[in-house]
């Protein structure tokens, strides 16, 4: 996820924010170097939401102009244009001064006086919403919006001195609510008339002047004035010289801290340049186990003493092997971080704990067995009528369901865009599983529960509007009401999350509890899960599928999530992040029937595997309850 060539044509306000940042980053922008590919899906979201909000605001104004150009110096000629009538309104304006950039979402005059419109998809409520704390600084959340805005107002006033300029910022309204039903899909049509206030408008003028004044929230430790740090950041981003590192937690969420799979295909990670040109980590590698990637908090503590690598904790301060593989109580933040840490120096750790309450609440299930997976988005642009930005769309289940003799049966349903509203549908589907109201229902998180809660309100609130609503809720809070497995009293609700966080570890886990890497590690150890699954599988989705599949580089099962992306056909989908994205695309009309087609297929397999996973993970604490 390399910078285009024409990027390091102008300095922009996403360079000017990655300088304030970390001035290094500037160095790696560059020279194009890679960024995490893990956060693609979250920057595609975000995307998709901004350009959705865009076509809203262009509604507002219909007598708006957009600059189409995909040249930027004949996107600013013809923004230049329009703005010498007395009155204008423009759409992605572009300005240019000094090989410095800036691009408007929105740009009204009227006169001398111009208003600058910087659109965010952050969602606002305008009843608590606070940019600043009592001491008069800037929440950190606000702050890199006011930022962006004073790089963009100090390049447009180097263009038009002689014009007076406001700044305000257009977020998403928490309170607000949509007038129309498949909002998404009116706004997309030429010509479309729509009366929406679904955004906030916050006048921010005043404290991008202090910014640009120096007044307050000053950008770098040694206080330059706004210009001159600007001026800096331009000189070392366009000079491509090394800037001189400071490492500390900042790094943490750098992007260009690049995924373990992006080194092995030869790829350059910054984040592990910076660590090894210190003095404080010369050992440092890609390979190296950083503090970053413990378990539960108290990093923090260990950069402020100088601790980076795993390796170099003093055993001291973290619990003995024995006292955690004895106890039977639930695993403590610190007893992981303890096992990470010795696994990091090369010590002996078991290839499993399971502790006794993983079979205890295992004996609790009572027969079928649901394993339950839900897909949802939250979209800024609401889908259904009286309902506000980023409401959550469930979109799509699957259920797969596990018999006493052992045998599994699979379910699933899955909105395709043209559909009554999914998240009643949804409920409509999930009533027609076999037998779902006996046995015991388990997802991984409380989400599913969480989600049925919030269908549930929705009904509630409509019960003159939905014809089956009464049913529909009498029937969700048999569900909702359930206990989990912890509790004696069933039926059960189990989180099966839960019991992985508190009662199972599994060295092969490495720093996560995500489904995708516990299903990898009780594949590696499995016995049998390699009986099951090294055999060709049949699923709804899959005809012939070996689940399990050996690395003999890596010395471990290969990664289920990463062999689905193998049976994908031009749509990927193997996070929820990129479901969201996916789903997204279809309820917008965007695709092409092949694309759709391809989409659909993507979000099947993936949601079919999120459930089988679940099974795997089941079936291997089973086989260790029989062994016993």
């Amino acid at each position: 996820m390399s910078e285009s060539p024409e990027r390091k044509t102008y300095f922009t306000k996403h360079l000017f924010r990655a300088g304030i940042q970390c001035p290094t980053k500037l160095y790696y922008y560059a020279h194009h170097y890679p960024q995490d590919e893990r956060i693609r899906p979250f920057i595609e979201h975000a995307g998709y939401n901004k350009h959705q909000l865009k076509i809203l605001v262009r509604g507002r104004y219909p007598q708006g102009i957009r600059i189409n150009e995909t040249n930027h110096e004949a996107a600013a000629r013809e923004t230049n244009s329009q703005l010498n009538a007395s009155d204008a309104v423009l759409f992605d304006a572009v300005f240019i001064d000094r090989r410095r950039m800036a691009k408007m979402p929105l740009v009204v005059k009227e006169g001398q006086e111009v208003r600058l419109y910087f659109l965010q998809s952050k969602v606002i409520n305008p009843n608590k919403h606070r940019l600043t704390n009592h001491h008069g600084q800037l929440h950190k959340k606000w702050k890199q919006y006011i930022y962006d805005a004073a790089y963009q107002l100090y390049v447009t006033q180097q263009c038009y001195p002689e014009l007076n300029f406001s700044c305000h910022l257009l977020l998403p309204n928490k309170k607000a609510a949509a007038n129309e039903d498949k909002l998404n899909r009116i706004i997309q049509q030429p010509g479309a008339q729509f009366d929406e206030e679904l955004l906030y408008e916050v006048d921010i003028t005043g404290y991008v002047s202090d910014v640009l004044e120096n007044r307050a929230n000053s950008l770098l430790p040694d206080e330059r004035s706004f210009s001159e740090t600007l001026d800096k950041l331009t000189t070392d981003y366009f000079s491509g010289d090394w800037h001189p590192v400071e490492v500390g937690l900042k790094c943490r969420d750098c992007e260009f801290r690049i995924a373990q799979e992006q080194v092995e295909k030869g790829q350059q990670s910054g984040f592990v340049n910076c660590w090894k040109t210190t003095d404080a980590a010369p050992e440092f590698s890609a390979s190296a186990a950083h503090v970053f990637d413990l378990i539960g908090p108290g990093v923090s503590g260990w950069i402020e003493q100088g601790v980076y690598l795993q390796k170099n904790i003093p055993p001291a301060e973290l619990p003995a092997l024995k006292s955690i593989a004895d106890s039977q109580n639930a695993f403590t933040h610190k007893q992981r971080q303890g096992l990470q840490v010795m696994q990091a120096q090369g010590k002996a750790v078991p290839e499993e704990i399971v502790k006794g309450p993983i079979m205890e609440e295992l004996d609790r299930w009572e027969y079928p067995l649901h394993f339950l997976d839900f897909e949802a988005g939250n979209y800024a642009v609401p889908i259904r009528k009286d309902r506000s930005p980023y409401q959550l769309v469930l979109f799509q289940f699957s259920c797969h369901t596990m018999h006493r003799d052992g045998a599994l049966s699979h379910f699933e349903w899955i909105a395709e865009g043209q559909d009554p509203y999914p998240n009643y549908e949804l409920v409509r589907q999930l009533r027609k599983v076999p037998d779902i109201q006996k046995g015991t229902i388990i997802q991984y998180s409380n989400f599913e529960r969480s989600a049925l809660k919030k269908i549930r309100t929705e009904l509630q609130n409509e019960m003159d509007q939905i014809d089956d609503a009464r049913q529909l809720i009498e029937w969700l809070e048999t569900i909702i009401r359930r206990n989990d497995s912890n509790n004696s009293s069933g039926p059960h609700l189990a989180d099966l999350s839960r019991l992985v966080k508190r009662y199972y570890y599994n060295r092969n886990m490495a720093d996560s509890l995500s489904i995708k890497d516990v299903v990898q590690s009780v594949l590696t150890v499995s016995d049998a899960l390699k009986a099951g699954y090294q055999k060709p599988c049949r699923g709804s989705n899959f005809e012939r599928m070996q689940w399990w599949q050996w690395d003999e580089k890596k010395e471990e099962a290969k990664n289920p999530y990463q062999l689905l992306r193998s049976l994908q056909s031009g749509v990927k989908v193997g996070r929820g992040t990129e479901a969201m994205v996916t789903f997204g695309k279809i309820l917008s009309d965007s695709l092409r029937d092949e694309h759709k087609k391809q989409a659909l297929n993507a979000l099947l397999k993936y949601c079919e595997l999120d459930t089988l996973a679940m099974v795997m993970i089941v079936q291997h604490w089973q086989s260790l309850g029989r062994t016993n």
